[in-house]
C-alpha cells in the first residue's frame, strides 16, 4: 500500500435549500456531526496507512510462521477434544444441563429487560445505542487490520496459555470446568483467528464430535429437547423458544428468513437461514443446449438456462468471480459449486424442470415462480449474490477481525475494513444529529 492511499469516498448529493427551521437545524446538525467523525477518521487512517508498510511487511515475513503456530495449536485442541470427549462420556448432557442452561435463562431475561427499556426508551435511542455498538465493532477490527502481524501473534500466544490451563484443570479434582473453559473460551479464540477454509469447517462442524461452535451444541440441547433445557424451554419467552440458536427478538426475523434473489420472475432463495446465505452466488445464463427457433428459420434457442452455484464462508477480497470460468483462482468456494445446465422452466412435466433437477439436488439454494409471474416466466439472464433477506453477516459466519489470509490480500482487507468503519461511524453520526437537531430549534424559538 502506498502512502498516498486514501479511503473509498462517495460525493455527497447536494442538499436542497431547508425549507423550515426545524429542516435546517436538522441539517447543522448532521453536518457537524458528519465533519467530527470524519476528521476522526482522517486522523486514524493517516496513521494506519502511514505504518502499513512496515506492518505489511511483518504479516509477510511472519505470515509462515504464524500458520505454523495456529497448526501447533490446531493440533492440541483436537487432542484436549478427544480426552475431554473420552474422560467426560456425558459431556454433550453436561454441556447441555450447565453452559447451554445458563445460557438460555441469561437470554431470556435480557429479552424481559429489552421489553422493559424499550417501553422507556424512544425509538430513536434504540437506534442510537445499535448505531454506536457496530461503529465500536467496526474500529476493533480495522484496528485489528492495521497491525494484523501484532494482533495475530498475540492472539495465537494467549490461546496457547488457554490449552496449557485446560491440560492443567483435567488433572485436578475440578476437571469438570474445562469442558466450559474448552468449548466457551478456547476453541471459539483459536478458529476465530483460523484461515477461512478452518473457520467454515468449524461454523459447519459436527455437533456430535465437539467440532462447532457451543452456540450450535447449545441449539442441539433444544432440539433434542433433553438435559435440562427442554423443560425450560415450555417457559421461555416465545421470541426465543422459537428462534432455534438463541437470536434475540429484534433480529429474530432477519436471522430466520433465507437469503434470495429475484432474476426476473425466478426466485432463487438459500435452502439454509442460518448459513450465510448471502454469500452464496448464483449465475442464470441460457443453457448450452439449443434448438430450432420455430418463430425464426434457421435460427436457434436454448432450451432453457444454466444455473451455477457457489458459496464462500467470506466474500473473496478481490470481488466475486465464475468459478466454473476461472478454475485456478483463487480464493475457491468453501463447497464444492454446482452447475445445473438445461434448466427447463415453465414446462412442469419436463424431467429437467427446475423443481427436479435444482431443488431435488441443490444443497444450497431452491428455485420457484414469483405468484403473478409472466407466462413463460421470464427469467433475467445475470449473476448476483442472494443480497436479500437472510442475514448480511452471514448467519453463524459473523464478520471476523484479524485472521489468516494471504499476504497479498493484506491491503484490500484493510481498506474494506476501514470503509466498513467509516460507513458504521456515519450511520451513527446521523442518529446522533437526529437526536440533538430539537435543541437549537427549541432556543431559536424562545428567542422569537
Amino acid at each position: 500500500m502506498s502512502t498516498t492511499t486514501s479511503p473509498k469516498t462517495h460525493p455527497a448529493p447536494e442538499a436542497s435549500p431547508p425549507k423550515t427551521l426545524e429542516e435546517a437545524a436538522r441539517q447543522l446538525a448532521l453536518s457537524a456531526a458528519k465533519g467530527k467523525f470524519l476528521d476522526t477518521v482522517k486522523g486514524e487512517s493517516q496513521q494506519a496507512i502511514a505504518g502499513f508498510a512496515v506492518q505489511q511487511k511483518s504479516y509477510e515475513l511472519k505470515h509462515e510462521t504464524l500458520r505454523t503456530r495456529w497448526e501447533q495449536n490446531e493440533r492440541a485442541v483436537k487432542d484436549l477434544r478427544g480426552k475431554l470427549i473420552h474422560q467426560f462420556g456425558d459431556w454433550k448432557e453436561l454441556l447441555c444441563k450447565t453452559v447451554c442452561q445458563t445460557k438460555d435463562e441469561i437470554e431470556a431475561a435480557e429479552i424481559a429487560l429489552g421489553k422493559k427499556s424499550e417501553a422507556v426508551e424512544l425509538p430513536l435511542q434504540r437506534q442510537i445505542q445499535e448505531a454506536d455498538g457496530e461503529r465500536q465493532a467496526a474500529k476493533e477490527r480495522f484496528t485489528s487490520w492495521s497491525k494484523a502481524a501484532d494482533t495475530l501473534e498475540k492472539a495465537l500466544t494467549e490461546t496457547a496459555a488457554e490449552i496449557q490451563q485446560v491440560v492443567q484443570l483435567l488433572g485436578k479434582p475440578e476437571k469438570v470446568f474445562a469442558l466450559y473453559r474448552f468449548w466457551v473460551r478456547l476453541q471459539p479464540a483459536h478458529y476465530a483467528v483460523a484461515a477461512s477454509k478452518e473457520w467454515a469447517l468449524f461454523q459447519n462442524g459436527e455437533v456430535s464430535t465437539g467440532k462447532a461452535p457451543w452456540e450450535a451444541i447449545c441449539a442441539n440441547c433444544r432440539e433434542e429437547g433433553g438435559s435440562g433445557t427442554g423443560q425450560d424451554r415450555g417457559n421461555m419467552p416465545a421470541e426465543k423458544a422459537n428462534s432455534g440458536a438463541g437470536v434475540s427478538s429484534r433480529n429474530k426475523d432477519t436471522a430466520a428468513t433465507p437469503a434470495f434473489h429475484n432474476f426476473g420472475d425466478l426466485h432463487v432463495e438459500a435452502k439454509d437461514p442460518c448459513a450465510g446465505g448471502r454469500r452464496i452466488w448464483v449465475k442464470i445464463e441460457d443453457s448450452t443446449t439449443k434448438v430450432p427457433d420455430p418463430a425464426s428459420p434457421g435460427t436457434s434457442i436454448p432450451v432453457g438456462v444454466r444455473v451455477k452455484v457457489a458459496y464462500w464462508s467470506e466474500e473473496p477480497q478481490n470481488g466475486v468471480f465464475d468459478p466454473f470460468a476461472e478454475p485456478c483462482r483463487e480464493p475457491r468456494p468453501t463447497q464444492k459449486p454446482e452447475d445445473f445446465d438445461n434448466v427447463v422452466i415453465a414446462d412442469e412435466t419436463s424431467p429437467d424442470h427446475f423443481a427436479k433437477r435444482v431443488n431435488e439436488n441443490s444443497a444450497l439454494v431452491k428455485l420457484s415462480i414469483l405468484d403473478g409471474a409472466n407466462s413463460p416466466p421470464q427469467v433475467v439472464r445475470e449473476e448476483r449474490w442472494l443480497d436479500q433477506g437472510g442475514n448480511a453477516n452471514g448467519g453463524a459466519t459473523p464478520a471476523r477481525a484479524a485472521h489468516l489470509i494471504p499476504k497479498d490480500q493484506l491491503d484490500a482487507t484493510l481498506m474494506q475494513a476501514l470503509e466498513t468503519y467509516r460507513e458504521a461511524g456515519l450511520k451513527h453520526a446521523e442518529k446522533l444529529a437526529q437526536s440533538r437537531s430539537p435543541r437549537p430549534i427549541l432556543l431559536l424559538q424562545r428567542r422569537s
